[in-house]
């Protein structure tokens, strides 16, 4: 790996970890709903740019290492489930990104899949930390939308959330990979800009 790309892989993490240490928690405070959905959708431009910026196997996992290690150290208590979710989603978008490539199609797959792992993860732990009863809640929003014949019904209620958040993470990965395309533009020009600096500095 080249000094360029060890560059662009710290310049995204550090990114990638003020959005998540200053914005997620920013959010976290003020409580906002589907913090996690949203944080993925910005998460997801970074790993698409760094992925163009440096198209090398394990780019995006050592973006998504860095700012888990970095989020861990900056949550109060330091708990391991906000940085282990973020190392997790890298490795999920790693392994979309580096099957498709990037593109599109596979853009629009990782935000799908992405938004796939909020909805699991999120259910995941809640059930482990507040126990089985949580299913009344996650049941009676399901049921805001649901028809009655459905209503109280597991499958179909996960189903109906699956879905949706399929849907959601699809849309945002096509926005998705129209920013992260002009961020990988204003990176590589800033970054020419300053080794013509360098240049000149030293000529």
């Amino acid at each position: 790996m080249s000094t360029r790309d060890i560059t662009r892989i710290a310049l995204f993490a550090a990114l990638n970890s003020i959005l998540e240490v200053a914005g997620g928690g920013l959010l976290h405070m003020m409580q906002v709903p589907f913090t996690g959905s949203i944080m993925v959708a910005l998460n997801l431009v970074i790993y698409i740019a760094v992925r163009i910026l440096v198209p090398r196997t394990g780019s995006i996992a050592t973006v998504g290492l860095i700012t888990s290690l970095i989020r861990f150290v900056t949550t109060p208590g330091f708990s391991i489930t906000p940085g282990f979710a973020i190392l997790m989603e890298s490795l999920v978008a790693e392994v979309i990104l580096s099957v498709m490539g990037v593109n599109r199609i596979s853009a629009i797959v990782s935000g799908a899949a992405l938004q796939l792992f909020v909805i699991v993860f999120r259910l995941l732990s809640t059930f482990i930390l507040y126990g089985w009863e949580m299913r009344k809640t996650f049941f009676a929003t399901a049921n805001i939308i649901l028809p009655p014949s459905l209503h109280g019904s597991m499958i179909w209620a996960v189903i109906f959330f699956a879905g949706l958040f399929a849907l959601i993470g699809a849309g945002v990965g096509w926005i998705s990979y129209s920013i992260a395309g002009r961020l990988v533009r204003s990176t590589n020009h800033t970054l020419e800009k300053k080794a013509k600096i360098e240049t000149g500095q030293g000529s």
